[in-house]
């Protein structure tokens, strides 16, 4: 496509997505006859709304914001702007869940594209929503849910009430649905009615410690000072805390004491100081004496830390955070407190202009007839970017085109607002066709030249096959073709940046085998087919229980080296024994401790207290999941992992657990081990508990798995003491590396005739598993 034509046909694009819908005389709706004739209709209004889950919040309580869309209307693209306060909310995220967001993914356009779109852009205090749909045919009509928003209120807004409004909606009709080939003669926009919504910010109380940043927005190479502070009626004999940063973002340049770290001093206290740990990249505050010490009640700065922003090239913000609190008089407790956080936004100064590079950027140079293998598009370079179209010619005699991949780009240009137009291989013109743009609104906060693409790496992925019939020693050129790539200063005028490109050249090549073993002599766990090897071609290796992966013993250089000479290689994969140690983190109320143990075992972590800050215990988790409904946790540890008491108002929807705590391969034996966990409630007798269990060999899982399924594994053992939490251990022999296990653990509580049933797990010989989301 000539350049100069794509410029004005986006330029085009670029002023429909960016003109506020018209004024009309009347609010209008439109239908489409069966003639193809576009009709007024007068259905109403459409109504663009917000609703708040609470109309009253304090900071530091989330808040979700629904976004609905109501009335009649026919349209295939939308775009709107919705402002709220950014010194006094924080978005969480924003959410595609609701129907309007599903009908758009189900009927919408390619769903490799980011057809529909929910954007929070936080330095500017904007949520940007669109979608556009390429089907004339299939417009949206739908009434419902977006989306959600969720904010957090934050620590340092002031109280009174806070608009969050919609300063933009532009919906409208397409009958063309050509982004590259508008034509106003067939796109009908209707008038949105725009309904916000008001937060009322209630004030803090009580004893405070606080953050706060001066200046609170800066750039790199600038300096701030984070200061904590103490205010409200307090008396203690131990505050400590710690403040984590980020020391790829900021260099802490001086620690001072404040006001209450001297007081302590002058009462004494025998640790009074705040310290910047570098190496686990926290501040910390420590002010302690005995338990018979005199009680500080000193209010006003803690002490202060002088920050140097360190160089970035992306906009971001940061949460100084207070964290890892124990505050005591004597041995009481101090628990009625607020903690305050502090946000610093950091502006990156804008890279320059071009010069850009694109290079093709194969996975590999040798490859194999009927080899697949990888192009990335790669861009480098600084710049600026609101519009591109682009593409990577190949040779379609010697190649087939298999698939595209999003890259980092892609990803980052979705992320943040863009869209692309088109996408996809073009079956006999040698090429792989890209269309991208990013909306400028220069009326509205959001997606704009200030926040302009400037992401460097792979654009996106191509997949290709080399052709059976391609000759030994011959070569594919792969070149990027870059149509036109524009800087848009400010919405109107755009203008090219300097750029190159580079090809890349693979040469075609015998197919070789790589065969890895875990012992020399012994079967391969798995088989490389390559012509040439590459570090992405190494299989997962086997986790092996006692032991740790330590390497293979060929490097890439070594198997080509090898392969140059036979048609195939064999590679070790090598391990070390290594020494079980596990750390166990627990938490409760009363604070943290770590215990190391050097075995798995049964044992009593802790005894909680039944109630704490008015609430009352409910359960213990380790590593998010619920393994003890008693306060005395008795817990079987088969892993370094977090327990943590939990309290609350009921525990009515409480069930018994049984749950699969670990399974692990040893090699050495061909053994696989599963240990299972149960628990019931308070007043509740296990009866019996155990397994249930079939190899994947031939089973079809949508058969399900219980105790009546037949030739499976059923393993059980009626406990010693029913009234405690139990386990079970089963060790399948004669077990090869890569068998696929499915495995459900079950109880039987006194009272009920039917088992309760764990989840149904998926165990591969050779990858451990362990229950929980912590590592």
């Amino acid at each position: 496509m000539n350049s100069k034509r794509f410029l004005s046909v986006l330029l085009a694009v670029l002023m429909v997505l960016a003109v506020a819908a018209p004024s009309m005389a009347q609010t209008q709706t439109h239908k489409i006859t069966d003639a193809g004739l576009i009709e007024l209709d007068e259905n109403g209004p459409v109504t663009l709304k917000l609703e708040l889950d609470t109309e009253t919040a304090k900071p530091g309580d989330t808040v979700t914001m629904t976004v609905k869309m109501e009335g009649e209307y026919q349209a295939h693209n939308f775009e709107a702007h919705i402002a709220y306060d950014s010194t006094k909310l924080a978005v969480n995220g924003a959410f595609n869940n609701g129907e309007i967001f599903q009908w758009v993914e189900d009927n919408g356009a390619d769903p490799n594209n980011p057809s529909f779109v929910m954007t929070n852009v936080a330095s500017a205090g904007s949520i940007g929503i669109s979608y556009m749909i390429s089907d004339t045919d299939n417009p949206c009509t739908m009434e419902g849910e977006i989306g959600t928003v969720q904010f957090t209120v934050l620590r340092t807004a002031d109280p009174g009430s806070t608009d969050i409004t919609i300063e933009s909606a532009i919906l409208h009709y397409d009958a063309n649905v050509d982004p590259l080939n508008p034509d106003p003669e067939l796109v009908i926009d209707y008038d949105v009615d725009k309904v916000g919504a008001t937060l009322e910010i209630t004030e803090l109380e009580g004893i405070l410690i606080m953050a706060d940043v001066d200046p609170a927005s800066v750039k790199p190479g600038d300096s701030f000072t984070l200061t904590l502070s103490i205010n409200g009626d307090y008396a203690a004999t131990r505050l400590e805390f710690e403040v984590p940063y980020d020391p790829a973002l900021f260099t802490v340049d001086s620690v001072q004491a404040g006001a209450v770290i001297n007081k302590a001093q002058e009462l004494g206290y025998g640790t009074a100081a705040i310290t910047d740990v570098a190496d686990d990249e926290y501040i910390k505050v420590a002010i302690k004496t005995t338990n018979s010490g005199t009680p500080l009640s000193e209010t006003g700065v803690i002490g202060t830390v002088e920050f140097t922003v360190n160089d970035t090239e992306e906009d971001s913000s940061y949460n100084f955070t207070i964290d890892s609190v124990v505050f005591k008089n004597g041995t009481t407790s101090i628990s009625d407190y607020e903690t305050v956080d502090a946000r610093v936004q950091i502006e990156a100064e804008p890279a320059p202009n071009g010069p850009v590079v694109f290079t093709a950027v194969p996975s590999k140079t040798v490859v194999a007839p009927g080899e697949e293998f990888t192009v990335d598009m790669v861009i480098s370079g600084n710049y600026r970017m609101h519009t591109a179209e682009l593409q990577l010619d190949y040779d379609e005699d010697k190649v087939e085109f298999v698939k595209y991949e999003f890259g980092e780009v892609f990803n980052a240009y979705k992320k943040a607002g863009g869209f692309i137009v088109y996408v996809g291989n073009e079956e006999g013109a040698n090429k792989t066709r890209f269309g991208i743009m990013y909306p400028y609104n220069s009326e509205h906060p959001g997606p704009s030249n200030d926040t302009a693409l400037s992401q460097t790496g792979a654009l996106f992925t191509a997949t290709f096959k080399v052709k059976e019939d391609v000759a030994a020693d011959d070569t594919i050129e792969f070149t990027p073709d870059i149509d036109s790539f524009m800087f848009d200063d400010d919405g109107v005028n755009a203008y090219e940046i300097e750029r190159s490109v580079e090809s890349c050249t693979v040469t075609v090549g015998a197919l070789k085998t790589v065969n890895f073993v875990i012992k020399e002599g012994g079967n391969p766990f798995a088989t490389v087919k390559v012509a040439e090897f590459s570090e992405a071609d190494y299989p997962t290796p086997i986790e092996w229980y006692g032991k740790q992966f330590n390497g293979w013993s060929m490097t890439v250089d070594e198997i080509n080296a090898a392969l140059a000479d036979a048609d195939s290689v064999t590679v070790l994969a090598e391990y070390v024994a290594i020494q079980q140690e596990m750390t166990v983190t627990i938490i409760s109320s009363e604070g943290k401790e770590e215990r190391v143990i050097n075995e798995s075992k049964f044992f009593v972590v802790k005894t909680a207290p039944t109630n704490a800050d008015g609430q009352k215990f409910l359960h213990w988790t380790m590593d998010g999941v619920i393994i003890n409904y008693s306060v005395k946790a008795s817990i079987r540890v088969e892993k370094s992992c977090t327990i943590e008491a939990h309290y609350g108002d009921s525990n009515e929807d409480a069930d018994p657990i049984a749950i699969l705590l670990r399974a692990s391969y040893d090699l050495d034996n061909r053994r696989e081990t599963f240990v299972s966990y149960f628990c019931q409630l308070d007043g509740q007798i296990i009866l019996d508990c155990g397994i249930v269990a079939i190899s994947g060999e031939g089973y079809d899982i949508s058969n399900g798995l219980d105790l009546k399924t037949e030739d499976a594994y059923k393993r059980h053992y009626t406990p010693d003491n029913p009234i405690n939490p139990a386990f079970y251990t089963w060790i399948k022999t004669n077990v090869t590396a890569g068998d696929v296990w499915y495995i459900r653990p079950f109880l039987f509580i006194e009272g009920s005739e039917e088992p309760i049933y764990g989840d149904l797990i998926t165990i591969t010989a050779g990858t451990s598993y362990s229950a929980g989301t912590v590592e």
